[in-house]
């Protein structure tokens, strides 16, 4: 089966993880004779302005069995000059010229907090309307709270032709790596903090009630030297997913001591773009005692390798996917006042029950495994049907 996936293969380690999970069980269930073509969703980008989904486009999907878009947060929308208001910017007429069926895997809706053009919101719906009426695509989106923000907006006969499931990152299974950045002798914190779009994650100001960047920087800085103290087998990983997050990194460690600094504390390295398939970072949160991340996948990768996790969070979707999995227990708000103090609280909690934490996250990892079962064995009737239709043919499929 020849597949042409539009997603984001050059963004961080968090898209690497869903489609590596997602890849892994289109082998186990569907069919392990894919053969894939990436297309670079960025290529179509406003910003890139290297494609657009016109009739060129039409023509190289059509060479396919199957198109996938996603997994991503592409139904974000944000993007006035878009047709549909989000990224996936492909207009009605353009739509209708594909013949192959199209799979919208795990996408995230976004509505940024309710601060978007309603514009936006009646295009993303028509887009919606059109997509959810025909056998020809299958529409889901991801365990973020993306389903609740669509039902805010639109009407019931379109979201009950959505479908919720877990994310791809809770599947991936990376092989065994030799991590020079863990020394054998002590229990590993990995942390990943995240360095991009600092006026959404934190007051510019402080005047808001929030905290600024500047003092998370000093309050997380202070945090790691209590844990240092306070813990003499514990040693510091931090994992940065994408550039910025180096950029944020850095400051933190700027303002350490320096007898910890040069002792207690590592990063690990930045592997982005085409050189890895993040399978080094998946191993390294399998390698962690216990992960604190702020980025979403930090949180997913980490529960997928059964590392007891603690969620930094400064952005809605990451608290409603806590919530959505039962385990908002772990979260600790960042840009309020008192965030070390509270994150502090937290770890010592949780390095006293990882054994509890990681029964939990084999809980629901069987949990999600179920629901994703469910998942693709509608993609196997989705397939079989359209295939079938589309060439006059069925596919090889494995047995679920």
């Amino acid at each position: 089966m020849k597949v042409l996936h539009v997603a984001s293969f050059n963004g961080n380690i968090g898209d690497y993880a869903n489609h590596s999970g997602f890849r892994r069980c289109m082998r186990h269930y569907v069919n392990n004779k894919i053969e894939y073509t990436n297309l670079e969703i960025r290529e179509f980008y406003k910003s890139w302005n290297m494609r657009k989904f016109d009739d060129d486009f039409v023509s190289i999907a059509n060479q396919f069995d199957l198109l996938i878009f996603g997994g991503g947060n592409f139904f974000e929308m944000c993007w006035d000059y878009s047709s549909t208001g989000t990224t996936i910017d492909i207009p009605e007429e353009i739509l209708n010229k594909i013949k192959c069926p199209i799979l919208f895997n795990g996408l995230g809706i976004d509505d940024k907090n309710g601060v978007i053009n309603r514009d936006n919101i009646k295009k993303f719906g028509r887009f919606l309307k059109v997509i959810t009426s025909s056998d020809q695509y299958f529409v889901t989106v991801r365990n973020d709270g993306s389903l609740k923000i669509a039902e805010k907006y639109f009407d019931n006969s379109i979201i009950q032709c959505i479908h919720k499931i877990p994310d791809g990152g809770f599947f991936v299974s990376p092989k065994e790596y030799i991590h020079l950045e863990i020394p054998d002798k002590y229990k590993v914190i990995g942390i990943n903090l995240a360095g991009d779009a600092p006026k959404v994650r934190f007051s510019e100001t402080g005047s808001d009630g929030r905290i600024t960047q500047e003092q998370f920087i000093e309050e997380f800085a202070q945090y790691i030297d209590t844990v240092l103290s306070l813990y003499n087998d514990i040693f510091i990983a931090f994992i940065p997913h994408i550039g910025k997050d180096l950029e944020l990194i850095s400051k933190v460690l700027g303002k350490i001591k320096d007898n910890i600094l040069r002792t207690r504390i590592s990063v690990a390295p930045y592997l982005n773009g085409t050189i890895t398939d993040g399978n080094y970072i998946f191993d390294l949160y399998r390698k962690c005692a216990l992960t604190i991340g702020m980025r979403y996948h930090s949180n997913v990768c980490s529960i997928a390798v059964n590392t007891p996790t603690i969620g930094i969070v400064n952005l809605p979707k990451h608290k409603m996917l806590y919530e959505d999995i039962g385990m908002q227990d772990r979260l600790v708000v960042s840009d309020e006042p008192d965030f070390g103090s509270r994150l502090l609280e937290k770890t010592k909690r949780s390095l006293s029950d990882l054994s509890n934490m990681k029964k939990e996250n084999r809980q629901l990892l069987e949990r999600l495994t179920l629901e994703n079962e469910k998942y693709f064995k509608n993609i196997n009737l989705f397939l079989n049907k359209n295939i079938r239709h589309t060439r006059g043919e069925t596919y090889e499929q494995n047995s679920i």
